[in-house]
């Protein structure tokens, strides 16, 4: 009889362990789909601009210095530390990202959330604004700030800091961290050098 009392009681603590874990996986969010990279080309000219970024998340800042080039539809960026070593290389062409770290990152440094807020900072709005629609997220462009809603209803802020292209802004992410971008050089490049080095890539490649 004891025997069979324990069992039921065992029974009874197994079904509400499961039910505990199907109640609990219920009330988790589901994931928030991200919208896609923008093609490089919408960017409309090809540049190579170098910024310096200050990334303050969890009471610590990090600092680095970045490198993007917009060339005949391909988007490199190029991640250094305050002394010159590599961090982080990112090349976009449109369909494929190619990723490299040579040191360990920050999330909110990570491959295509870099190079997606990076584009939604500095591509045509009205381009950002296509890319969101399809996976529920939203756009407000207001009085030099770009408001970003997702799915959900989280929030992310870039609020551009000078008037000059591409600006210098403060970006506030709803996963806590905030990024200070400061524009130290932009230099147009030759739309048919940039051809023409694609190409050249491409046939070593």
């Amino acid at each position: 009889m004891q025997a069979v009392w324990r069992k039921h009681v065992c029974l009874l603590f197994l079904q509400a362990w499961v039910a505990a874990i199907v109640a609990g996986c219920a009330a988790l969010p589901s994931p928030v789909e991200q919208p896609p990279l923008l093609a490089p080309a919408l960017l409309g000219q090809n540049l190579q601009v170098i910024q310096r970024v200050a990334l303050d998340y969890e009471g610590q800042r990090r600092n680095l210095m970045v490198v993007w080039t917009q060339q005949a539809g391909q988007l490199s960026v190029l991640g250094l530390t305050a002394q010159g070593r590599k961090i982080f290389s990112l090349s976009y062409d449109g369909d494929t990202l190619h990723t490299e770290r040579f040191l360990p990152v920050p999330a909110s440094l990570s491959d295509a959330r870099f190079m997606r807020e990076l584009q939604w900072a500095y591509w045509p709005a009205e381009a950002v604004l296509a890319s969101l629609v399809p996976v529920g997220w939203s756009l407000t462009v207001v009085d030099g700030r770009r408001l970003f809603t997702d799915p959900s209803g989280r929030e992310m802020e870039y609020r551009f800091t000078t008037n000059n292209f591409p600006a210098s802004l403060e970006l506030t992410h709803f996963q806590g961290y905030r990024m200070n971008i400061e524009t130290l050089s932009v230099q147009p490049l030759n739309a048919a050098i940039a051809d023409e080095n694609h190409a050249e890539e491409k046939r070593n490649d």
